[in-house]
């Protein structure tokens, strides 16, 4: 069991390397923030794209009895379609338990009209 597991793990480290080099912003999508670091213990990166989608990745080497293992874990997120006002977020962790994520969408707030704000705040209906 032990074999397939670290197998796994390995597996999936490719898989999210491989997702990591295709998550490129696209056509004019503009790259508001970047960073990535990486050493012997590990990596981690993040970035912005001004259309509202992120990803932040952490991973690190860690001990399970004699064997080293990289723990990966993260989070992705995107607006959805001009007519779908949710918000889509995957988090994710992959290590030698093998890789869970859970899903997360809702409704993006909509902006509140100035005559609104102003009235609650108390200078709009009198």
């Amino acid at each position: 069991m032990h074999f397939f597991k670290s197998h796994l793990v390995v597996l999936l480290v490719v898989l999210v390397g491989t997702y990591k080099c295709f998550c490129r912003p696209q056509n004019d999508d503009k790259l508001v923030k970047y960073t990535s670091e990486q050493d012997e213990n590990g990596y981690n990166f993040n970035y912005y794209i001004d259309t509202g989608i992120s990803r932040n990745e952490v991973a690190e080497f860690k001990t399970v009895g004699d064997s080293k293992v990289l723990a990966v874990s993260g989070f992705y997120e995107y607006p959805g379609q001009a007519n779908d006002r949710n918000t889509y977020k995957v988090t994710y962790a992959a290590d030698e338990n093998g890789y869970r994520a859970v899903v997360q969408f809702g409704q993006v707030p909509q902006q509140i009209p100035t005559a609104v704000l102003s009235s609650l705040a108390g200078g709009g209906l009198g």
